[in-house]
């Protein structure tokens, strides 16, 4: 396997971090362009949502800190995509810059232990 250091960034970003709180167990209270495919497909998606609200109402919630990062591609397309930091104590801001560094790596099968 290759030593990471023989690798450059293919592409660096730069985008914006909004950093809030959520309570855990709400990512289910997603909805997808699937969910709105159909009017069955929207039912299934409300009936997910639904039980996941009961859920979190008959549990103790717990409180997670998260990055919302935002930056356009190279294509001009909006992305989004949270990081999850844990049960931090709130940093300073709450509006960060975010880099974000892309890296292209050879998919190649682990090695077995015990084999040359």
């Amino acid at each position: 396997m290759e030593n990471s250091e023989n690798f450059q960034p293919l592409a660096i970003f730069t985008g914006n971090a909004k950093i809030g709180q959520v309570m855990g167990g709400v990512q289910a209270l997603t909805l997808t362009p699937q969910d709105l495919s159909s009017p069955t497909s929207l039912q299934m998606a409300l009936t997910r949502i639904m039980d996941s609200i009961a859920k979190l109402s008959t549990s103790e919630p717990q409180k997670k800190w998260v990055a919302d990062i935002r930056f356009t591609d190279g294509m001009g397309n909006q992305v989004s995509f949270a990081v999850d930091l844990g049960p931090m104590p709130p940093l300073e801001a709450k509006e960060y810059k975010a880099r974000i560094i892309v890296e292209l790596l050879k998919d190649e099968p682990p090695a077995l232990e015990g084999t040359r």
